[in-house]
């Protein structure tokens, strides 16, 4: 009944809310107090956002010596400057950007949460178990960890949004309803961070790809459509880059870190943390690796490997 769903909803938003003020205590009543971050990635999103709000005039951010003229997306969220640039016509925001991008990231774990609850439900789990199971999944999401210092990917209700648009595209018979939706998706995310075009594209196209198996068979109209339709947002991200790129070319030859911030089987497989990081560590002498090396998939992806 609707008057049950809304008591799971509650118990639902409910569990968010504990489990957020069990993290961060009274500092949820001060988020506007204090950065997530202090260096890097940490620190950049606050200051890109207060400047292009008060003195960006162009696409491109030109408030630092170098690399001056970057492109929004690789410095910043374009979609929340965007909406904010909005705001600021009528009410000044800049005072108040460390309280608007720390809210905003710790709102989005309800929507997190709430999408979860649906996709588990279309799992056919019990409502008191698609709770359970949406709440631990919110929560121990590896996305979790990009609230210290990459916002963009800390809203971490993108990826299954676009589960759930193409569960609803498959049911609906590959409607253009929930194909466009999707799409609508995608390009929301790729203007927070440019990975959710790569995303929007892998995400069809396996779905494409597990679907003509089992039918043994391909329709290509639909799956051309589809598969063509995914590529909008890349597509949007790459012109954007190219109207808002000033002809700047003041860049390094070798950028640091391809060959050093790579995963491993330890990265993968074994949890990084302690006090299971040092056990491993003793039983098999595996080697440190950098904090981008880790990509923990959990215990299940582990015995998946075996069995």
């Amino acid at each position: 009944s609707k008057r049950e769903d809304w008591k799971t909803l509650l118990l639902l938003w409910g569990g968010v809310a504990a489990i957020l003020f069990l993290i961060f205590g009274e500092m949820l009543f001060h988020l506007g107090s204090f950065f997530f971050g202090y260096v890097g990635d940490g620190l950049t999103p606050y200051y890109v956002t207060s400047y292009q709000l008060q003195f960006g005039e162009s696409a491109s951010y030109q408030g630092m010596h170098y690399p001056y003229g970057q492109p929004l997306p690789l410095v910043a969220f374009p979609l929340l400057i965007w909406v904010l640039q909005g705001i600021q016509v009528f009410v000044d925001v800049v005072p108040y950007i460390p309280g608007i991008l720390n809210y905003s990231m710790i709102l989005s774990y309800f929507i997190t949460a709430h999408v979860l609850y649906l996709l588990f439900r279309k799992s056919l789990l019990p409502p008191y178990l698609a709770v359970l199971f949406a709440l631990l999944t919110t929560f121990l999401s590896p996305q979790v960890a990009r609230l210290t210092g990459h916002y963009s990917l800390a809203y971490s209700f993108f990826i299954p949004l676009m589960w759930y648009c193409l569960i609803q595209y498959v049911e609906d018979d590959f409607s253009l309803k929930y194909l466009g939706l999707y799409i609508f998706v995608g390009v929301l995310g790729t203007f927070l961070h440019p990975y959710y075009a790569y995303f929007t594209l892998f995400f069809i196209g396996a779905m494409w790809f597990i679907h003509s198996i089992q039918a043994r068979t391909f329709d290509w109209g639909k799956g051309v459509l589809a598969l063509g339709s995914s590529l909008i947002p890349g597509l949007l991200l790459v012109l954007y880059m190219a109207v808002s790129w000033d002809g700047n070319t003041d860049y390094i030859d070798t950028p640091y870190g391809l060959g050093v911030y790579v995963a491993g089987f330890e990265g993968i497989f074994l949890p990084h943390l302690e006090p299971y990081w040092t056990w491993w560590n003793q039983v098999l002498g595996i080697r440190e690796l950098t904090f981008e090396g880790y990509a923990y998939v959990g215990l299940t992806g582990l015995l998946l490997l075996f069995f």
